[in-house]
């Protein structure tokens, strides 16, 4: 299995580590999502793995994820600054063409795998639209751009969930959860199937909750109205008006959620009809995440792994409230862009 894979492979890179020192939770995570993207899409790894060291893309990634909040705020500035003779900004500026370079770069990767009938490439998910059969609508740079697309949505916001779960955990203040999530998953094998994680109920419920405080993408999600118009709580909107709802301010709404900055799973086992409308860490309706189903499952048998593989896990001491405090470019990440731990 693909994703058991990367994680078993990404956690045994972290315990190792965090033994010799510390270990960067969030390099290791961000090396893990991107690799079961491509292996998933592609049928070939990128091998961030196993290079253990950020290759262009990866900073590339990084920049493009701080840059596309601004972007949708101020694009008319970023206009009128790309005509600037600035060699930093222009190489900023010209991070879509090489995010699209990428994703061109795997699709013809992936044309050479089928033709030769390497790995898993004739199973991947862009294998069908390459297939002239079953595509007869995209075109292949049409491809490479949803590919890009892909790569860039499945890396960042797993890694960054699972950095925050670890960094939740292990806080001094959630001392109470740890416990309980340690006693829930020692009555579960190491080498359990990704379907026995179904019964890990308190998981499932930190998980949640750290989705709740720290989802990836906590900002606004704009939608236009269709032209007839719509009525929403008795207030009519007119069609065309831009509407946005954000998870970061429903997530934390008192009315909804009680003691809403405080951590505490145990709030998601018996959540009520309220609770489970405004909690939308991968959006909502017709646009919700497509890959909402990976990442849970990299998300759960991420987090059961790592804390079974490294049950003596602690926060290292420069990793701390202000470290983590997020910065938010649309897609969250620590200010400090790292999680270190260590392993007594």
């Amino acid at each position: 299995m693909v994703v058991r894979q990367r994680v078993d492979l990404a956690v045994a890179k972290i315990k190792r580590d965090a033994e010799q020192g510390s270990a960067d939770v969030l390099k290791w995570f961000t090396f893990m999502a991107t690799d079961v993207s491509g292996e998933l899409s592609f049928g070939r790894s990128f091998e961030m793995l196993q290079r253990e060291q950020k290759n262009p893309y990866i900073r590339d990634l990084e920049t493009a994820m701080m840059i596309a909040g601004i972007r949708s705020e101020l694009q008319p500035l970023l206009t009128i600054a790309s005509y600037l003779p600035l060699k930093v900004l222009r190489h900023v500026l010209d991070i879509d063409r090489r995010l699209w370079s990428y994703g061109d770069e795997a699709i013809g990767n992936l044309k050479v795998h089928i033709t030769r009938k390497q790995g898993n490439a004739a199973t991947s998910l862009f294998s069908k639209f390459l297939d002239p059969t079953k595509n007869q609508e995209l075109t292949d740079p049409e491809i490479a751009q949803e590919a890009s697309n892909l790569i860039v949505a499945g890396s960042d916001t797993t890694a960054v969930s699972l950095t925050y779960f670890v960094w939740a955990v292990l806080h001094p203040n959630n001392i109470h959860v740890r416990r309980r999530l340690m006693d829930e998953i020692c009555t579960v094998p190491a080498n359990a199937r990704a379907s026995d994680l179904s019964s890990l109920q308190y998981l499932r419920a930190v998980v949640d909750e750290t989705l709740r405080l720290y989802g990836a993408a906590p900002g606004s999600l704009p939608r236009v109205v269709p032209s007839a118009g719509v009525v929403l709580s008795q207030y009519p909107i007119p069609g065309g008006v831009t509407v946005s709802t954000q998870a970061f301010t429903m997530h934390r709404d008192p009315d909804i959620f009680k003691d809403p900055e405080r951590f505490e799973p145990s709030r998601w086992e018996n959540p009520s009809q309220e609770m489970k409308d405004a909690f939308s860490p991968f959006g909502a309706g017709s646009r919700t995440c497509l890959g909402i189903h990976l990442a849970m499952l990299e998300l759960l048998l991420g987090a059961f792994t790592f804390l079974k593989q490294i049950p003596d896990a602690t926060l290292s001491p420069t990793t701390t409230d202000e470290s983590m405090e997020f910065e938010n470019y649309f897609l969250i990440a620590p200010k400090s862009h790292c999680c270190q731990i260590q392993s007594r």
